[in-house]
């Protein structure tokens, strides 16, 4: 691939925008090594000496992100089963989440081996009808208490997420090591002051 155009103009840099993608979905198909493998051979047939740039981002970051969110409240109607969490589509942010319809890998605590599997709708808790995490996930013996842990969401919750929306609180946030030694290092955040004007008399 050569770079060079006309007037003998000579481009400096080639900055690979699309970045390498996360399967953040059980449905996505991604096979990263063909990927890396078809990125190389097209940087290594280039001609013209540039500077490369790689926007790799999410492909880094991704999985250094779980969000938690608690159960506060469930109940059933017209035979949907809804479940209420202390979170919202505020703190929680995927690339292609297509209005909730997708269902991204998470796990349940306390695990259950036993129970029934429902289908749920998780909602949260903005005053808005549009607060759906995740539309009919399928549960295993949901109860109020529970932690739904989302993963893969280190690249998209704080840089698109609507963390300020109505004043909510920014999340706890813990950091947890290889051997396993967590350490918090910023309590639930109050938003209001950010929120409010500061008028000068």
């Amino acid at each position: 691939m050569d770079l060079n155009i006309q007037n003998d103009f000579m481009i400096e840099e080639f900055e690979y925008g699309p970045g390498l993608p996360v399967a953040y979905f059980p449905t996505d198909v991604y096979d990263e090594q063909a990927h890396l493998i078809a990125l190389v051979k097209m940087l290594t047939s280039m001609t013209s000496k540039v500077k490369v740039t790689l926007e790799i981002g999410r492909s880094l970051v991704a999985s250094c992100g779980t969000y938690y969110t608690k159960v506060v409240d469930t109940k059933t109607n017209k035979g949907q089963n809804y479940a209420i969490v202390d979170g919202g589509i505020h703190h929680l942010v995927y690339y292609g989440q297509s209005m909730a319809m997708k269902h991204p890998f998470y796990d349940l605590y306390p695990k259950r081996e036993t129970g029934q599997k429902q289908n749920w709708n998780l909602c949260g808790s903005l005053c808005t009808v549009n607060d759906i995490l995740v539309k009919q996930l399928p549960i295993q013996d949901l109860k109020i208490d529970d932690t739904i842990i989302f993963k893969n969401t280190g690249a998209y919750c704080m840089t698109e997420g609507i963390n300020l929306f109505l004043s909510r609180n920014l999340p706890q946030v813990v950091l947890q090591f290889p051997n396993e030694q967590t350490l918090m290092v910023r309590e639930p955040l109050p938003t209001y002051t950010l929120n409010t004007p500061d008028i000068k008399q």
